[in-house]
């Protein structure tokens, strides 16, 4: 019945965005939580050794997530100016010189 309550509670906080993890769990509780299958639906990826683990996989998880967006935000920005770029040099202006066949 705990098992099925901690499921329940690890999948309403995923709905809002909030990893719930364990850490520092005696080892019969983990071979309780293996034997119970609890592992089969949440994942190894919420059971950490210790606090500390915990605490820097979820810092650097948020990291990778604040760079990752600053990226993709950067990528979308150059790819706008380039956009810009070729659309502002396809049209010739008034120092432009076409260059044809009998000037090469």
């Amino acid at each position: 019945m705990g098992v099925n309550t901690l499921r329940d509670i690890i999948a309403d906080y995923e709905k809002i965005n909030i990893k719930v993890v364990l850490a520092n769990c005696k080892a019969a509780i983990r071979m309780m939580l293996q034997r119970c299958g609890f592992f089969d639906t949440v994942g190894h990826d919420h059971l950490y050794v210790t606090i500390h683990d915990a605490l820097i996989h979820s810092i650097s998880g948020d990291l990778l997530d604040v760079i990752s967006q600053d990226m993709n935000k950067t990528v979308e920005t150059e790819l706008v100016n380039i956009s810009q770029i070729s659309k502002s040099t396809s049209e010739p202006t008034a120092n432009a010189r076409v260059i044809d066949e009998t000037d090469v």
